[in-house]
């Protein structure tokens, strides 16, 4: 079963075989991550479950599809979700994406183990 590994910047370290790093500088990075500091003194102002679930919800939510009053999906434009928390919809990687480029792959992060992990949610999305 793909799992989540930590990605060790330390000297001699090398990704495993069947991994695949998605750290922020990657494209599969967490946008949201980079929110976690930067409040008042420095102090949190998302815990790392929250910028998971945004995260998720970046990826999954539908941005072309809406229900209209008698409850049918209707076409709608990009525009009209330009971003999510300021985090832009476009360019985005998509579910069948990360599906063809992570199921059955291991994925390497700088986050402790210990904490949720955007990660996860890629696991999660690539292996179901």
């Amino acid at each position: 079963m793909p799992k989540r590994i930590w990605h060790s910047r330390g000297a001699g370290w090398k990704l495993p075989p069947n991994t695949v790093k998605v750290s922020r500088r990657t494209k599969w990075g967490n946008p949201f991550a980079k929110r976690v500091r930067g409040g008042e003194d420095g102090q949190a102002t998302m815990t790392r479950e929250m910028f998971a679930d945004e995260y998720r919800e970046w990826l999954t939510k539908e941005t072309r599809l809406n229900r209209n009053r008698d409850g049918d999906l209707v076409q709608m434009r990009l525009a009209c979700y330009p971003n999510m928390l300021g985090v832009p919809f476009e360019g985005r990687p998509t579910i069948a994406e990360i599906q063809s480029e992570l199921r059955g792959k291991d994925l390497a992060c700088d986050c402790h183990m210990s904490q949720p992990c955007h990660a996860d949610v890629l696991l999660e999305i690539a292996n179901t």
